[in-house]
């Protein structure tokens, strides 16, 4: 069993990370404050700021469409408003998908049960 004060931490880590920028200034401030005092903690800040990090690779792709989008309508205004929506859609969607998966680890942190980002940590046996 965890603590319950790490089990605290950790879920906090992932609760704030769906907030864009704040949540990754809380794991840095998380992650410097406890690298001396928890391994437990100091794993769920790094994985929520690497996935964190993903989110904003995420929206510098949407921005950079938008402005490809934006010359696009210039020539031809219905093929631009079908790749905004198209744009707006994928975001939402990634968006959506990120912040279920951040519930769900501030969910199981907060229970106390083991959580890894997919593709970023991985259980060890």
């Amino acid at each position: 069993m965890r603590a319950p004060q790490e089990s605290m931490y950790s879920g906090l880590c992932h609760l704030f990370n769906m907030i864009p920028l704040w949540g990754l200034l809380y794991c840095g401030w998380v992650f410097y404050s406890m690298r001396e005092e928890s391994r437990y903690i100091v794993r769920h800040a790094r994985e929520a700021m690497i996935f964190h990090s993903l989110l904003m690779a995420a929206t510098l792709v949407f921005l950079i469409s938008e402005l490809l989008r934006r010359l696009i309508a210039v020539l031809s205004p219905a093929i631009g408003s079908f790749l905004h929506n198209m744009n707006i859609t994928i975001f939402m969607t990634v968006v959506a998908v990120y912040w279920v998966i951040c519930l769900l680890g501030a969910w199981r942190c907060f229970s106390r049960q083991n959580f890894h980002y997919p593709f970023i940590g991985r259980p060890r046996s």
